[in-house]
């Protein structure tokens, strides 16, 4: 989405929202940011405390307390989103669930993730939210601690993935997790 009129989504009622914790999260780029730089947005709704965190590239940067809701059906609920935003929306997600703030940190910051997990090459495909495949050569798929493992079998094997443009930014921060 890459305009600042509503747009619509119907919610069927499948998810009941009024008695609900949820989060919904994206990744956004402002229209008048001249860097032009995603960034991780998320709102995590607590029925509970009645309060909904708001997040900014995994850092909660504020709280609102939020006026329960009485009278709700489970009937289908419309959702404004984009309402007065001008700039780009990706991969925007609604999930039933009080996401933590380490999950939200995860979600916000994780550039790639390779479980090594599954059949039929699925451990090349990265369960991250850029999903930057993977090629390999000289490995094998096999039992490992936590589900599977990848094992090189010969000195030239590999496992390779690109697209990280993070990576050629000078004096950027990541970190590479083994």
């Amino acid at each position: 989405m890459n305009q600042s009129v509503p747009t619509w989504i119907s919610v069927k009622n499948t998810f009941n929202l009024s008695n609900s914790n949820f989060t919904i999260e994206a990744f956004i780029i402002l229209a008048n940011d001249s860097t032009n730089d995603w960034h991780h947005v998320a709102t995590v709704y607590i029925i509970i405390s009645g309060y909904t965190n708001v997040y900014i590239d995994g850092v909660l940067v504020g709280q609102l307390v939020s006026l329960p809701q009485t009278g709700l059906s489970n009937a289908n609920i419309i959702m404004t989103i984009g309402y007065g935003f001008d700039g780009t929306i990706d991969q925007l997600s609604i999930s039933l669930e009080a996401k933590t703030d380490e999950r939200i940190l995860w979600d916000a910051t994780v550039a790639a993730y390779f479980s090594f997990d599954g059949s039929n090459n699925a451990w090349l495909l990265d369960d991250g939210p850029n999903c930057r495949h993977a090629t390999s050569a000289g490995t094998l798929s096999v039992p490992g601690q936590v589900r599977d493992a990848l094992y090189f079998d010969n000195a030239s094997g590999y496992y390779q993935a690109n697209g990280f443009t993070v990576l050629n930014i000078p004096y950027h921060a990541f970190s590479v997790d083994l």
